[in-house]
């Protein structure tokens, strides 16, 4: 939920970060307090970090820079939660679906070239945005956004295996 919220703090501040630049202006509240895309970025990091390393916080407390932003991110925290499951819930059902499941189930198999290559373990977010998009952070996370739901399961394979073998090649 961490990285969908990150993602959706864009869209509502109107910032582009990389891929992420199919999305409306926005109120610029974030960016006049001095978010950038350095900032954003450093804490998309520490949130698949810590995430990584099972330590699920709030993504509000991973946030690296000054109080200013925290306590504004604090404030849509609290938006975002009742508005999550909307943004999210259409992901998770796709995911819960008998074709996804069984490509899931495979594609621990389908990485296999990737074992030794990308550190582990390997964060895949899938996350709601208005446009396909596709973002990496080495050394090893994939973020895949998608307007709504997801595209087939073959699709999404594709797509993951994809972004793998990009992510190689940005780590290696």
């Amino acid at each position: 939920m961490g990285i969908n919220f990150a993602v959706w703090v864009l869209e509502v501040d109107g910032m582009t970060v990389g891929p992420f630049n199919r999305h409306g202006e926005g109120n610029g509240e974030l960016r006049a307090l001095g978010l950038d895309q350095t900032g954003w970025k450093a804490w998309v990091a520490a949130m698949v970090g810590p995430y990584r390393r099972g330590k699920r916080g709030l993504p509000v407390d991973q946030w690296p820079g000054n109080a200013g932003i925290r306590e504004q991110l604090d404030h849509l925290w609290q938006v975002y939660c009742p508005l999550s499951q909307g943004r999210v819930g259409e992901i998770q059902r796709d995911l819960n679906s008998v074709p996804c499941q069984e490509m899931v189930s495979h594609l621990w198999h389908d990485l296999g070239p990737y074992h030794d290559r990308i550190p582990s373990p390997l964060t895949i977010a899938l996350v709601k945005y208005p446009d396909p998009v596709e973002y990496l952070v080495a050394p090893s996370s994939v973020i895949l956004g998608f307007p709504s739901g997801l595209p087939a399961p073959s699709e999404l394979r594709s797509g993951i295996i994809a972004a793998c073998s990009r992510l190689e090649q940005l780590w290696g």
